[in-house]
């Protein structure tokens, strides 16, 4: 699931890497638009649909922050 993630996010950025101490977030590295993209991107990635309560800048961090939301609804 990481790969994939990290696939995604390069398909934004592709200067992004699987480096968890980068926040992506205040690093303004990834901004709101990138977030709506993201959500959209995993909701057809991985079968799932992310409540809108969710959708906060702490759940796009970095990779790791990312896969807990996945997690979350996958199960």
């Amino acid at each position: 699931m990481r790969e994939q993630i990290l696939e995604l996010l390069q398909d934004l950025n592709p200067d992004i890497t699987d480096d968890d101490s980068v926040n992506l977030v205040e690093d303004e590295i990834i901004d709101s638009f990138d977030i709506a993209n993201l959500v959209a991107a995993f909701e057809d990635a991985f079968e799932i649909e992310i409540d809108g309560e969710d959708i906060v800048p702490e759940s796009f961090y970095n990779i790791t922050a990312m896969e807990a939301l996945i997690e979350k609804y996958k199960n």
